[in-house]
């Protein structure tokens, strides 16, 4: 039985540069890419970006689904908008996270 896992990232706040595309297009080669979306199915591969540094460099919002049961959802939000104190009562286990990205030189 195969593992079926869909992998979604949207760019929400600013198109993604054909440079960009490409640096997307090496973690994946048949992933559908686009100045705003990179989405792709994988049946026996697996993801090889890193989730994390992609919200924090490309993406504004990220949706992952997995045949076992895994439901992720991820959204960037500008720092200013939110209170993150007002997000720890509700950060307990691994249903929600609230996390700082930090962007890093060159990016």
């Amino acid at each position: 039985m195969s593992e079926h896992r869909y992998y979604e990232f949207c760019a929400l706040d600013r198109p993604l540069t054909t440079r960009e595309q490409a640096a997307l297009r090496r973690a994946s080669t048949r992933a559908t890419i686009t100045a705003t979306h990179f989405t792709n199915v994988y049946d026996y591969g697996d993801f090889r970006g890193n989730t994390d540094a992609w919200m924090a460099k490309y993406f504004d919002a990220h949706l992952h689904t997995a045949s076992w049961g895994t439901h992720r959802f991820m959204l960037r939000v500008p720092a200013d908008t939110v209170d993150a104190r007002s997000l720890r009562p509700y950060c307990r286990g691994p249903s929600l996270r609230a996390a700082r990205a930090v962007r890093c030189p060159g990016w």
